[in-house]
């Protein structure tokens, strides 16, 4: 297309309503689809300065609010009622109970538990933690 017909297509539709409906095929088509370093610079520095409004912070506040610390804290709370209680060796002072498994917990110092990121859900460092608590356990029981 010519720079002339480009101005022709540009004039007419100035002002004419985009639907919803097309709106929602656009977003979908643009969706995933990789932004150029020079379309992200421009939206960057449109945006620079700009302040969001009392209101619209709270819209967005309340959108993408889950429940607080009470919500989370109960669903942490009956996940973890999923897990089994199988002590292999007794409690003691300073102390935290670690699950080698679903069921079975092995009683460690409190320092060693928390030296080694770990997590029971995903896999995470459960080798590593657990070969630490089982060799403290086979020299506290020798």
């Amino acid at each position: 297309m010519t720079d002339d017909t480009k101005k022709k297509i540009s004039a007419t539709l100035m002002g004419h309503p985009v639907s919803l409906e097309t709106r929602e095929k656009i977003s979908r088509i643009n969706r995933g689809r990789p932004m150029s370093s020079e379309a992200k610079a421009k939206i960057s520095a449109s945006e620079k300065g700009r302040t969001i409004s009392a209101e619209w912070r709270a819209r967005l506040g309340a959108a993408n609010w889950k429940g607080g610390r009470e919500v989370t804290q109960r669903k942490h709370d009956a996940k973890r009622r999923t897990l089994g209680f199988l002590p292999m060796n007794t409690w003691f002072e300073g102390c935290e109970g670690h699950h080698i498994n679903n069921n079975d917990v092995i009683y460690i110092p409190k320092e060693m538990h928390k030296g080694v990121k770990h997590d029971i859900w995903s896999g995470r460092n459960m080798e590593q933690i657990n070969a630490l608590a089982c060799a403290w356990l086979t020299e506290d029981w020798t």
